[in-house]
């Protein structure tokens, strides 16, 4: 049976999370008009295409992203610790040229029960 519950920063990273904002709410918030293609979504997962805020010179603008780095691995890298983010080869440019912000509710994590 799968439960949802919180992710307490010790156990695995998030690999769902949920944003229930409208578009003016977002608007409100940061300031951007998002594209028309956003809904609130309360299970994002990787791969999914999620919101995405870009400092662009001096304002800010929305994107529509997927969520993940593809590689030739079978899966989509989803996180990277910050303790070794500037040292990973995949994630350095990325930590110091290309920040984004990515609005969310909330975050969880599947864990399974036998």
């Amino acid at each position: 049976m799968k439960v949802p519950y919180q992710n307490t920063g010790t156990d695995n990273m998030c690999g769902r999370f949920c944003i229930a904002a409208s578009p003016g709410e977002i608007y409100e918030r940061y300031g951007v008009s998002v594209p028309p293609e956003y809904r609130p979504s309360y299970n994002l997962s990787p791969g999914n295409t999620i919101l995405v805020i870009i400092r662009e010179g001096e304002t800010s603008k929305s994107y529509m992203y997927e969520w993940g780095i593809r590689t030739n691995q079978p899966h989509l890298i989803i996180n990277a610790r910050i303790e070794t983010i500037q040292e990973k080869f995949l994630f350095r440019d990325s930590f110091q040229n290309h920040r984004c912000l990515i609005p969310a509710s909330g975050y969880y994590e599947w864990k399974y029960y036998m």
